[in-house]
């Protein structure tokens, strides 16, 4: 989310995008899987993509803090011709605390748990491990994600009965921008994907 004044539909290079502005977007998309669920429409298509594109590609996440973690943008802007700079520390310093606070929870929102059920919401390379109704499980992942499309899960542990994976398709490999055909990628490319158990592919109705 971003704020400032312009023409219609025009961003301009002073266009303020407020870190803190798009984490309270992130948490209500967050609340919102915790109150209803992964099953509802709206968490599974826009939700998670909101997460997802704040995470992996926003330019206020990514440069509203320097490489070495010791300057931060306050309003980050599109681009600057030098006279905006990132700064050590601000006098109301809302942004920076709140990026510095978030890196390091985003494993947190990885994998989500209900009954027998295990969701996996961000492709991320990690390992986790979790108590679900039916017993003890633990998984692997393994993945280039967002560089590379390509991801592996790895059943470390699993109840003898069983239990439930439930893995989220991208939007962006259904070529949904958002779960609409009001937006489409420039590139008109179709990527497809498939699913592979044990390495045999799973046919089957993905949703």
């Amino acid at each position: 989310m971003k704020k400032d004044f312009s023409k219609r539909y025009g961003l301009i290079d002073t266009l303020r995008g407020f870190a803190l502005i798009n984490m309270v977007l992130f948490h209500f998309c967050y609340d919102i899987f915790v109150v209803y669920g992964v099953d509802r429409w709206w968490f599974t298509y826009t939700g998670v993509i909101i997460w997802e594109r704040f995470i992996c590609v926003s330019f206020i996440l990514l440069s509203g803090v320097s490489l070495d973690g010791g300057s931060f943008f306050y309003p980050n802007p599109l681009e600057s011709d030098g006279r905006h700079q990132r700064q050590p520390w601000f006098g109301c310093a809302c942004c920076p605390s709140n990026i510095a606070r978030f890196i390091p929870s985003v494993a947190g929102y990885a994998y989500a748990f209900r009954d027998n059920d295990l969701y996996v919401n961000l492709y991320l390379s990690s390992r986790m491990s979790e108590t679900l109704k039916g017993g003890e499980v633990a998984l692997t992942t393994e993945t280039g994600y967002p560089w590379n499309g390509d991801v592996a899960i790895t059943v470390d542990k699993a109840p003898r009965k069983g239990f439930t994976l439930k893995l989220r398709i991208p939007g962006w490999v259904r070529g949904e921008v958002l779960p609409s055909d009001l937006y489409s990628y420039a590139d008109g490319l179709q990527p497809g994907y498939k699913v592979l158990v044990n390495g045999e592919e799973l046919h089957a109705e993905l949703q």
